[in-house]
């Protein structure tokens, strides 16, 4: 009832998208991408199927087994119901698509339409921004439930964009970075739904995208060199967490990528991978401290062994206290008009995105192009790779003494 096989990617040499081909009859038949990316290499012809040595090999075969499972049970849905399959029915029953016939008509129930939202873009984007949308989306219901204010399209007109802010800052404390990436989120949802034949009061087009310049660490050159010659032989769990913070600064790469980096990925003395969050193919060349990682990885299974996000950020501020990063930083946040600011110790600030940020600017501060550090790291735009600068008072110095003597 269904085979898979390959189409290969006219994007990406060496990969190829996997199609099904689901038959019912001799006269209905359905050719259907299975949203599912592979290198040819690693597929299994006969079995149709991934190798099981293959990266991703368990969820990619499980994702396939469900396809075939579905197509079996709308098979024999069909030959007792004595209906015939059309494209919409195994669009919508086989892989979760609404079909476009049910889209002209749309059902106006803002949670509902909501979280079929999400569901069809799950795929297509990262974890943390589905984490921002459903967040944002809360925040709305209980904005609505607390103003005694009906949950549906109606509710976005230009008073929303006030009423809910103020909420979000006095209510809620939520700063003004964290209020403008729900917004965010609120206007691509709101474009969407209009698409679709939502009516939708066009001021939403309007909602202001809150920000203000956050004041980050990251580590000197020292710091970053020191790191390597630290001894852990009496905290050893924090090997591996050295070894992946390393890779990232070294790499420039998001964790959400390095968690899914495997030694299929290094090639020719360089990192070739296609990030989750942009889908970009990067190829990024090995340095000093990706080879230290990875010299002492060979001959192991695994290249890197990353811990979740939020497990790695624990450790790594154990790791920075271990190297004595003690200095004051302050952190200055903005709640509508007010400023607000604290003060932490640097070992106390040091996340997984601290190594992202650290590659940039030491890249820069050792002078490499910016234009070279945005085709590593995979920014598009100038001003998104700018808000990663951030010269050192050492740089300063030097460039003062060069200029002035």
């Amino acid at each position: 009832m269904v085979s898979f096989y390959l189409r290969p990617s006219l994007k990406r040499p060496g990969y190829a998208d996997v199609y099904a081909n689901i038959q019912f009859s001799c006269e209905t038949r359905f050719r259907k991408s299975t949203g599912v990316k592979v290198k040819i290499a690693h597929w299994d012809e006969k079995q149709m199927k991934l190798k099981p040595q293959a990266a991703m090999a368990l969820e990619v075969n499980l994702a396939l087994l469900k396809i075939e499972e579905k197509v079996a049970e709308m098979h024999y849905g069909l030959k007792f119901s004595n209906k015939t399959a059309d494209a919409d029915m195994v669009d919508e029953m086989v892989f979760g698509v609404t079909p476009k016939s049910k889209r002209n008509a749309p059902t106006e129930n803002l949670e509902s339409n909501f979280e079929e939202y999400l569901k069809n873009v799950e795929n297509t984007i990262t974890k943390n921004s589905i984490k921002s949308y459903k967040s944002s989306f809360n925040h709305v219901k209980n904005y609505a439930q607390l103003n005694g204010l009906k949950l549906n399209y109606a509710l976005f007109d230009r008073d929303f964009e006030v009423g809910f802010t103020n909420y979000l800052i006095h209510d809620k404390n939520i700063s003004n970075n964290t209020i403008g990436k729900y917004f965010m989120s609120l206007k691509i949802f709101l474009k969407q739904m209009e698409k679709r034949g939502f009516k939708i009061d066009p001021d939403y087009r309007d909602y202001r995208i809150l920000s203000a310049p956050v004041d980050f660490v990251y580590l000197t050159s020292k710091e970053l060199d020191n790191i390597l010659e630290l001894d852990l032989k009496q905290r050893p769990h924090l090997e591996c967490v050295r070894e992946v913070f390393v890779f990232q600064c070294g790499s420039g790469l998001r964790y959400g990528d390095i968690e899914k980096i495997t030694w299929d990925d290094i090639h020719d003395n360089r990192i070739e991978i296609t990030t989750e969050k942009t889908k970009q193919l990067l190829k990024i060349p090995l340095n000093k401290y990706t080879k230290w990682v990875i010299d002492r990885n060979i001959g192991n299974e695994s290249l890197l062994n990353p811990l979740t996000n939020q497990l790695q950020n624990r450790h790594l501020k154990e790791l920075g206290a271990m190297m004595g990063m003690f200095g004051k930083h302050k952190v200055v946040k903005f709640y509508g008009t007010k400023r607000k600011e604290e003060t932490h110790a640097k070992w106390e600030l040091i996340s997984t995105h601290t190594a992202r940020r650290t590659f940039v600017i030491l890249a820069l501060e050792r002078g490499m192009r910016p234009e070279v550090v945005m085709k590593i790291t995979g920014h598009t735009k100038l001003s998104t790779l700018q808000r990663y600068i951030k010269i050192s008072d050492t740089v300063v110095e030097a460039e003062m003494m060069r200029a002035f003597g």
